[in-house]
């Protein structure tokens, strides 16, 4: 692993590293010189300086897969036919659909002074946009456009472990909790529907004290109207009961990790 601590927020989530580099064997040089840029701050995983003795190669790969942000394929010549670079396509690429926002994909074609056509690069990657890299010896290029891609997708994953946290801690809270917590647990709840919410409860007392004038006062087509705002009134009260059980619905998947960032 890198030498470089942990930070707070990587090692309370799934993440432990920032990028995963994937290579050939014959490009091994250019990937560590890739690592060594990118280090410090970020946490860069790599094969050969990475994998302890005694670890299996294929168990020890797809984990750091599942542990890193950005998937970076550095591309040449060599890379075709290989089979690790096949296989961890396979499942950065599956782990990129499964979860768009906190994971990305970024091949780099080494000396290539432009992107190939997508029938000329590895299966998975034609429509993945990456780019090229005509001089190997300057990663000055490479690395901002790299770092840049992290910048974008870490802080969704914050966000995303801060909902996840949330939601944990409402559903908890509306388990164990009688009352007013109970109550303050489904306002939370239906925060990200609040303004949907709030106006169909106002819609549901209006009609509420509507039905009650209606009884209290004579009127030659009371029962009219009171067929019409009864008929308001269970539909509002359907509505607000299905967004209640919808929230506290996403709630629960939130709790469960079944969100994507941002």
């Amino acid at each position: 692993m890198a030498n470089n601590p942990a930070t707070a927020f990587q090692t309370q989530t799934a993440y432990r590293r920032d990028y995963f580099l994937s290579h050939s064997g014959a490009d091994i040089e250019i990937a560590k010189r890739f690592k060594h840029a990118l280090e410090p701050p970020a946490e860069v995983f790599l094969d050969k300086e990475d994998i302890a003795a005694g670890e299996v190669w294929s168990d020890a790969l797809p984990k750091a897969l599942q542990s890193s942000f950005v998937y970076v394929f550095l591309l040449s010549r060599n890379a075709e036919g290989s089979f690790y670079v096949g296989a961890e396509i396979d499942i950065a690429v599956s782990l990129l659909n499964a979860n768009r926002q906190t994971r990305r994909v970024v091949p780099v074609y080494l000396n290539e002074k432009e992107v190939p056509p997508p029938d000329q690069v590895p299966f998975g990657l034609g429509s993945i946009q990456g780019f090229a890299l005509p001089d190997v010896t300057d990663l000055s290029g490479a690395e901002q456009r790299l770092r840049e891609v992290l910048q974008y997708v870490k802080p969704l994953e914050e966000k995303k472990a801060e909902l996840v946290s949330q939601g944990r801690s409402t559903i908890a809270k509306l388990n164990a909790g009688t009352g007013t917590e109970v109550f303050a647990c489904l306002n939370e709840a239906t925060k990200l529907v609040r303004p949907l919410y709030y106006t169909l409860l106002v819609l549901f007392v209006l009609v509420t004290v509507g039905i009650v004038g209606s009884l209290l006062f004579a009127s030659s087509q009371k029962a009219l109207i009171l067929i019409v705002l009864g008929i308001q009134w269970c539909l509002l009260l359907l509505f607000i009961l299905w967004l209640t059980i919808r929230a506290l619905g996403d709630t629960g998947k939130i709790a469960q990790g079944q969100i994507n960032g941002g």
